[in-house]
């Protein structure tokens, strides 16, 4: 009797710790005039890892206007930077560039996302600069602003368990 009670409480708190996962949200998908901006966020990642002298501006520009409000453009100065300081001088192929631009949109529109896909575009990010030869230093400050962003645009409501 005393094991089954045990086990009934062991069960039923795993289950409410199962309970509380905070679900996932849609991920962003750019349609109409996004894919556009999706495609000239692509062409200024390109231009940054060129070493291009507007490259930045134009970087810090349109990561701003991305997502429908606009939400994480205080942001967005900072993520360039440390976007230009991980890839100036790598080279980068137009599709490695559409993947961090496909990242980067979902970063800045992804007002629903969990922490468990934040913490996935990190990685997808992380390994993509990693594939492109980017110094261990200058992943961390990107990684940094992708949640700095994100709390801008998906402040979200703290529960309980997100203290634990």
């Amino acid at each position: 009797m005393r094991i089954t009670c045990r086990s009934l409480t062991l069960l039923s708190l795993l289950i409410l710790a199962a309970a509380c996962r905070s679900p996932d949200g849609p991920i962003p998908a750019p349609s109409g005039e996004e894919a556009d901006e999706v495609y000239e966020l692509s062409r200024d990642i390109l231009n940054v890892a060129g070493g291009d002298a507007q490259a930045l501006t134009e970087l810090t520009d349109d990561l701003g206007t991305q997502g429908p409000l606009e939400t994480g453009q205080p942001r967005a100065v900072a993520l360039a930077k440390s976007l230009q300081g991980a890839l100036v001088g790598r080279q980068m192929s137009e599709e490695q560039a559409k993947r961090l631009a496909d990242d980067l949109y979902i970063v800045f529109a992804g007002d629903k996302l969990s922490p468990g896909q934040v913490q996935a575009v990190q990685t997808r990010v992380s390994a993509l600069l990693r594939e492109v030869g980017a110094p261990e230093g200058a992943i961390g400050p990107v990684r940094d602003n992708i949640v700095s962003v994100q709390t801008l645009v998906n402040p979200g409501r703290k529960r309980w368990w997100d203290i634990l």
